[in-house]
């Protein structure tokens, strides 16, 4: 929710055409205006690249999603001096800056979309994944740990902004190795999937009988 960063485009470096457009949506920040002219009645987030990445300070006062995938790597990254926070390694000043972005979000949604109800995903990071030969494996410690801190952001939305609450997740949850989108902590059994819809109905049935 900070201010639109004017770059352009090739400073992204080789990246896929999918990646240069999605870095150029969040750098415009025209994803606020995509939401803005679609009035969506519900809106789903959950805080995955928030937990994963952190964030970084550019020398120019820009702030960035530190994603060491696609950004970090960048000529842009690159081409100045930076400062990264994350909510493990600087949680004050992670979580300083976090919900202030938070609220000014959620004060966007009450200004210009009023009707729409925001859902917070309760997604977290797996322990174990099932391979390809169909043994149990684990993943690195790490993802798992950070879920702490992915429940102390939706709790904020949940408890200072009344969003909605979808949960989905249980503690017997498996990644997968065939995932379509490949292996990682969030990418789960495909049963997750069919769960999420079915409850995801029933989230809005609830809040539709309540109106």
């Amino acid at each position: 929710m900070s201010e639109p960063i004017k770059i352009d485009p090739d400073e992204f470096g080789d990246v896929i055409p999918r990646v240069k457009s999605d870095l150029t949506r969040e750098f415009a920040r025209s994803f606020l205006d995509e939401i803005r002219i679609a009035k969506p009645e519900f809106l789903i987030l959950d805080f995955w690249p928030d937990v994963n990445y952190g964030y970084s300070v550019m020398e120019n006062g820009a702030i960035i999603t530190h994603n060491s995938w696609s950004t970090a790597k960048s000529p842009y990254f690159h081409s100045m001096r930076s400062e990264r926070y994350r909510s493990d390694s600087t949680p004050n000043e992670f979580f300083k800056t976090w919900r202030l972005a938070a609220d000014k979000f959620m004060e966007f949604i009450q200004e210009n979309l009023p009707r729409t109800k925001v859902i917070v995903h309760k997604a977290r990071n797996v322990a174990k994944y099932e391979a390809k030969d169909g043994t149990i494996k684990e993943f690195s410690s790490w993802p798992f740990r950070m879920n702490k801190h992915w429940e102390k952001m939706d709790d904020y939305l949940i408890s200072e902004h009344a969003c909605l609450l979808l949960d989905v997740i249980n503690d017997h949850q498996l990644g997968i190795e065939s995932h379509p989108w490949g292996k990682l902590p969030v990418h789960y059994s495909l049963d997750y999937y069919k769960r999420f819809l079915v409850k995801l109905t029933r989230v809005i049935l609830e809040d539709k009988a309540k109106s």
